[in-house]
């Protein structure tokens, strides 16, 4: 628990607090363990935000996970610059992958490094979103990239700075979600006090997909269209570099899998 970021969208550490306080690595073996023999399981999805905070815990845990021949996957979207160092980043990519992983997710959130920085404050080197892409694939990993659009008075300028990023990013699929603003964030606070929020929103039933604020240059119906359309875009052209990258979807066996903003219809 405990994230060391201050995103001004994230209410986490709000529940959590700043200080990451990790589980040992044997006691997430021995839940692991017992939901192989319990349950029967066959995949894991790690969804902990902050997995990647200490390599050398995820390489000591990935160690230990080769036993049971899992199908891994971390799709809550990881910092894409942890570790720093570029060289222990591989490293541990590679350690997943020979755990059983066969994808992890990736948070950018936005293509514009000073709304990034100054605005978000998510305090990501963008060039370090390229270089995981390269060293996950290297690593034979997929990668799937997390996006936000629709910001409190993010310009048109601003837009095309993520649209523009995120068709250059070489990952292999894409989610592009409407920003919502949460109880206790820096977000909710902007939105609260310029009258942003549109009538019925309701922070309960929250739909990434649906506007929540009002856009600041744009109709809320064009922006969830420009937001749809993208979505379908960067992953039509993803399909296009990778056909791999495909297969995933094979697993909905009798699912209905067509409102997953990442599913090419």
């Amino acid at each position: 628990r405990g994230c060391p970021f201050k995103c001004y969208f994230c209410s986490s550490t709000n529940f959590f607090g700043h200080r990451f306080r990790p589980m040992s690595s044997s006691c997430v073996i021995e839940m692991v363990r017992i939901l192989v023999k319990s349950y029967g399981i066959k995949e894991l999805q790690i969804v902990d935000d902050t997995f990647t905070t200490d390599f050398r815990r995820v390489i000591e845990i990935c160690k230990e996970l080769k036993q049971f021949n899992l199908r891994i996957t971390l799709p809550n979207g990881i910092r894409a610059d942890s570790p720093k160092n570029r060289m222990q980043r591989a490293e541990m990519f590679h350690s997943l992958r020979e755990a059983g992983c066969v994808q992890i997710a990736i948070a950018v959130e936005h293509g514009d490094q000073d709304f990034l920085n100054n605005v978000i404050n998510k305090k990501l080197n963008l060039d370090e979103a390229n270089a995981t892409c390269d060293f996950a694939h290297r690593a034979g990993l997929l990668v799937h990239c997390n996006f936000i659009m629709g910001f409190p008075f993010e310009t048109s300028e601003l837009r095309n700075r993520t649209i523009e990023y995120a068709n250059k990013l070489q990952a292999d699929s894409f989610s592009v979600s409407l920003a919502t603003p949460l109880p206790g964030t820096r977000m909710w606070d902007i939105a609260e006090e310029n009258n942003l929020f549109l009538d019925g929103f309701n922070e309960s039933r929250v739909i990434f997909s649906q506007a929540s604020i009002k856009p600041h240059d744009i109709e809320v119906e064009e922006l969830e269209q420009l937001v749809k359309k993208l979505n379908h875009d960067l992953n039509a052209n993803a399909v296009k570099r990778n056909p791999d990258s495909k297969k995933k979807y094979n697993l909905f066996k009798e699912k209905d899998s067509s409102s997953d903003r990442k599913y090419l219809h």
